[in-house]
């Protein structure tokens, strides 16, 4: 289920201080008006192509003419500004009830995906106990163990056992000057 529309809502709702269409605001405004695309962002573009071009949606926006958007152009999603302000607007419900998830599992059932329109009604993000873990000194902290964070923790955790930098196989860097 997509969750993070629900958990950044309550986050804000819970400990925020602006109001939630002045918080979206932004990024209706990114959206609306776009941002060029990095040649960065241009290679990712470039290199999943196959994977991405498969959607009609996607190939809208990311493959105009059959080509991935080469960097410098202007990247304007005007549909995305448009489910945003109904975020601004409604709060969760625009996305979890209404047009919004009818859209989605809709897209979803021509696909192939499990998700219905009731998954989304009954949707709410959960609030847990972060966890925790030290790491040479850094004290980490990340979501609860439903949200997967938890392997970058424990990922740590055994890698603080190693050498790393004794047991890189990497040749050291070169002066070019």
């Amino acid at each position: 289920m997509p969750g993070l529309v629900s958990a950044l809502l309550k986050a804000s709702e819970k400990y925020g201080k602006l109001q939630r269409a002045k918080l979206i605001e932004p990024a209706i405004e990114l959206a609306g008006h776009g941002f060029a695309v990095t040649p960065y962002f241009g290679g990712l573009l470039n290199e999943s192509q196959d994977r991405m071009k498969q959607y009609e949606s996607t190939r809208k926006v990311w493959y105009p003419g059959g080509k991935p958007l080469p960097a410098g152009t202007r990247l304007r999603q005007p549909d995305l500004a448009d489910t945003l302000r109904l975020i601004a607007r409604d709060g969760g419900r625009a996305f979890y009830g209404g047009p919004i998830a009818r859209g989605v599992a809709a897209w979803l059932k021509r696909h192939g995906g499990l998700l219905e329109e009731d998954d989304f009604a009954a949707f709410a993000a959960r609030e847990g106990p972060a966890l925790h873990a030290s790491y040479r000194g850094y004290e980490l902290y990340e979501g609860p163990q439903w949200s997967f964070d938890h392997i970058g923790l424990e990922t740590l955790n055994i890698l603080e056992g190693f050498d790393l930098r004794s047991s890189a196989t990497f040749p050291p860097p070169t002066s070019t000057t």
